[in-house]
């Protein structure tokens, strides 16, 4: 990761989203080619296949799609160690308690009886496109 962290290196990025606070945060030294919000973010893949930018920063299932459409255009650098995770969220008015325990308790359910990940198995394009929860336990040995 140190690589990226080089003025020599350009980083593509859209103004104001993920990939440019990574880069601004994690990756300092390097140059940044920002690209407008409205931007689809297979764009910055597109910089980097064209000799742009050097590397950029996307969700794996927006990569493995790109790929695809595009085989040997671009390489995951770190394909073991992501960079960031982010959960999911759903959003509720704040007056809406009730349903938020609801949502919360009905997904903890899912993840614990295991059909949360049998979903990502069945719908995730590959199996780097959707992390699978984690359980909030361990049984011991």
């Amino acid at each position: 990761r140190a690589s990226l962290n080089q003025p020599s290196v350009t980083l593509a990025v859209v103004d104001g989203d993920t990939s440019s606070i990574i880069a601004k945060t994690a990756f300092p030294k390097a140059k940044l080619l920002s690209l407008p919000q409205d931007t689809p973010l297979s764009h910055l893949l597109l910089t980097v296949s064209t000799g742009k930018a050097d590397a950029t920063f996307v969700e794996n299932i927006i990569a493995d799609d790109y790929v695809s459409n595009n085989p040997n255009s671009v390489q995951d650098l770190f394909p073991n160690q992501p960079l960031r995770i982010f959960g999911n969220t759903i959003l509720v008015t704040k007056d809406e308690d009730g349903f938020l325990n609801f949502l919360n308790t009905s997904l903890g359910e899912l993840i614990n009886d295991g059909s949360a990940e049998r979903l990502i198995q069945k719908y995730a394009h590959s199996s780097r496109a959707l992390l699978p929860p984690s359980k909030p336990y361990f049984l011991p040995n």
